[in-house]
């Protein structure tokens, strides 16, 4: 078993500079159109995250349920099965996402790659998560629910340049780093970065239903904020609710989710 040695600051300070220099060197070909985005992951970002001490190839030989890194880990977003590129965890605990794109993608302006990462951090209920094509890292708040309207500095906390790695390695180290997340220094970073309290995505799907005008036809539990269940809902039993005057329709298999937010209109 090949069991990685303890990071320290410096040792990664001194891997990310030759990272640099050799990314400054080959840049023209890890921009060439032909390049594919597993190879700038596995040329660049991987090493990135190694220098930040992370075990990203599972040298340690760790079992699988275990590693600390998951490639392309199942994550559902809206009913949908999505793959963030790196998972990072302690222990089953997933920390932060990493989405990874080839170079030359415009990291800082493009709000497509933005909106893609803050909506798997959303949807796993994380704190931050990090964007990054190597030669562009953008840090995001995932705790503000994302809209596609959104520009690409929405909820973006750090920016860094590849040229600022050597030099502002400290704070990448103290974010991000896995002696950061092991220590406690990571959640705590987070914590100060918090926006709303511990139920974020629980609240603020109550608050869609809680928006919906009164004398909404039924059709908008399934085709509004619920569209993305999928389950249609069959009329056979009826029952009133103060948010509807019309009947809900309660004879339907509905989801897990579905059926804990139905319980709550009933309930409450």
């Amino acid at each position: 078993m090949d069991t990685p040695p303890v990071k320290t600051v410096d040792r990664g300070k001194e891997e990310v500079t030759k990272l640099c220099q050799y990314f400054t060197t080959n840049r023209q070909a890890f921009l060439a159109p032909g390049v594919k985005e597993a190879h700038i992951r596995q040329s660049l970002i991987d090493p990135l995250f190694e220098a930040l001490g992370w075990d990203v190839g599972n040298k340690a030989m760790t079992a699988p349920q275990y590693r600390e890194v998951i490639p392309e880990d199942s994550l559902d977003v809206e009913g949908q099965q999505k793959a963030p590129d790196y998972t990072f965890r302690v222990g089953s605990l997933p920390k932060f996402y990493a989405e990874a794109k080839k170079c030359g993608v415009n990291i800082g302006a493009d709000p497509a790659p933005a909106f893609q990462l803050r909506r798997y951090g959303w949807s796993a209920k994380l704190a931050l998560s990090i964007l990054t094509d190597f030669e562009e890292l953008s840090v995001y708040d995932c705790t503000m629910r994302p809209r596609p309207s959104e520009k690409a500095s929405h909820a973006r906390i750090k920016y860094f340049h590849f040229g600022e790695y050597p030099d502002r390695w400290r704070e990448l180290w103290d974010m991000f780093s896995r002696e950061a997340v092991w220590s406690g220094a990571f959640d705590q970073y987070a914590a100060s970065k918090r926006k709303r309290g511990t139920s974020e995505v629980d609240v603020e799907f109550l608050k869609e239903i809680e928006r919906w005008r009164p004398g909404a036809p039924c059709v908008g539990f399934t085709r509004g904020a619920f569209d993305f269940c999928g389950a249609p809902l069959f009329a056979a039993e009826t029952r009133a609710h103060p948010f509807f005057p019309v009947p809900i329709r309660t004879d339907t298999p509905l989801s897990r989710s579905r059926q804990t937010i139905y319980q709550y209109l009933i309930d409450n």
